[in-house]
């Protein structure tokens, strides 16, 4: 059996996030120069050091954001098994979140088979969440410009999924389509 294991080396700045959409069961920081917040579908791990890490957790994405106060360089490693190393024993991993957002706002707009804006743009926006109702209809976003069924680089989103984004680019203007008239979402923005 072989198993998929990939290190990923990234420098973010005071504050800032990296995001990777890669599938795993295990990670753990192998190297950092500050603590960083950890996320993905189920956690989001505040202060995470060198030796942190989550096992047997599933996830589509992992979401790194810098709490250092200063340029951060990190080194993470991503598994679908159990890593071969010793765990770093006495090791801490806080689960506290700190609100980044003072209040989320929530729409329900419709949406149509030609491409049209779901959300205009917000420099305030620190996050947005779309979350598509439809029970058989997909959408198609699209970062500042038409979006078009079935095309890259559109994000699709079946139905009864959701995308969201707390990075560079949520500020933007989003447009949207779907496959089927009248396919209901909802957006939260914050």
């Amino acid at each position: 059996m072989t198993t998929a294991t990939t290190k990923y080396t990234f420098t973010i700045g005071a504050g800032q996030n990296w995001r990777q959409q890669v599938v795993g069961r295990f990670w753990r920081i192998l190297a950092c120069s500050g603590p960083v917040r950890v996320q993905n579908e189920t956690d989001n791990l505040d202060q995470c050091i060198v030796g942190d890490g989550k096992e047997k957790t599933p996830f589509g994405f992992l979401s790194v954001t810098d709490q250092s106060g200063a340029s951060n360089t990190v080194t993470l490693v991503i598994s679908d098994e159990a890593f071969l190393n010793a765990p770093v024993t006495n090791t801490v991993i806080t689960a506290t979140k700190n609100p980044q957002v003072s209040s989320l706002s929530h729409s329900a707009p419709g949406v149509a088979t030609s491409s049209g804006q779901l959300i205009a743009a917000n420099a305030a926006r620190q996050y947005l969440m779309v979350q598509n109702q439809h029970p058989t209809a997909t959408i198609w976003l699209r970062n500042g410009v038409t979006a078009a069924v079935g095309t890259v680089p559109c994000i699709k989103v079946g139905p009864g999924g959701f995308w969201e984004w707390d990075a560079i680019g949520v500020t933007n203007a989003w447009q949207v389509i779907g496959d089927a008239a009248n396919a209901l979402v909802t957006v939260v923005e914050g």
